[in-house]
């Protein structure tokens, strides 16, 4: 009978232990993962400006939350696949902007210097899709 307790605890451990290293993983690979007070920014630089990428599908908005540099211009550059849905227009009711994206093409939004803390919510036309845009 102890042979059977001993390979059930065996059992027991194995499964704990692949649920903690799993646990892990995941959250490491998550977007919004931290390390002390670092936060992972979904901008880029380029010709000395900063940018964040969106597209734009029937399905909706992809990445549909942006954590994004304060205090500095960034252009939202929206590429639009394939749609006419909802999500070929994006408003952003607390800047006063609405625009219409090309079909199967791309357009640049600026998005004014914002303060760290900051939270947008930018729309479809609808209100059906959402990005949130986090300044840290």
């Amino acid at each position: 009978m102890s042979k059977y307790l001993i390979v059930a605890f065996v059992i027991l451990i194995i499964g704990f232990s692949s649920f903690f290293v799993y646990t892990a993983v995941r959250g490491k690979n998550n977007s919004e993962s931290q390390t002390g007070n670092e936060i992972s920014l979904d901008t880029y630089q380029k010709d000395g400006k900063l940018y964040a990428d969106i597209t734009a599908t029937a399905a909706g908005f992809s990445p549909n939350k942006l954590n994004l540099n304060s205090n500095t211009e960034i252009i939202l550059r929206a590429k639009n696949i394939n749609n006419y849905s909802c999500t070929s227009v994006i408003r952003i009711a607390k800047l006063n902007i609405l625009e219409k994206l090309p079909y199967n093409g791309e357009k640049e939004i600026v998005i004014p210097p914002q303060p760290a803390g900051t939270k947008l919510i930018a729309t479809c036309s609808s209100g059906a899709n959402t990005i949130q845009m986090n300044f840290y």
